[in-house]
């Protein structure tokens, strides 16, 4: 038995009511935990003991770890993005001329996909 045109929308929206109904019930919880667990962690954070005073004795360099772990990354990062463009713009390169034939589009393609 098929369902009438409107009792098929009525069935549709109450669907996405729920779901945007949970999606806001999950942003409420998010948005509070993010306000009520603030005051706390920035109160353990200004008395961290990351021992640098036991690092400075030994003659190296005395900056924190997590500075030094996180220009590593942003670096590393910074790096692959750069190889991702180059690989998109010769890809895209190789499409443009590739005249319609499709043996180079797909190639293309694997090369921007990475397929």
């Amino acid at each position: 038995m098929a369902l009438k045109p409107h009792t098929r929308s009525t069935i549709i929206m109450k669907f996405l009511n729920k779901k945007l109904f949970l999606f806001l019930l999950f942003s409420l919880f998010l948005v509070t935990g993010f306000f009520i667990f603030n005051n706390s962690v920035q109160a353990a954070s200004s008395s961290l003991d990351v021992g640098l005073q036991q690092v400075s004795a030994t003659g190296l360099p005395s900056g924190d770890i997590r500075t030094i772990v996180a220009k590593i990354i942003k670096t590393a990062l910074g790096l692959l993005g750069t190889v991702a463009l180059v690989l998109m713009l010769y890809a895209g390169y190789l499409w443009m001329t590739a005249g319609g034939v499709d043996l180079l589009s797909l190639e293309t393609r694997s090369i921007a996909y990475q397929r």
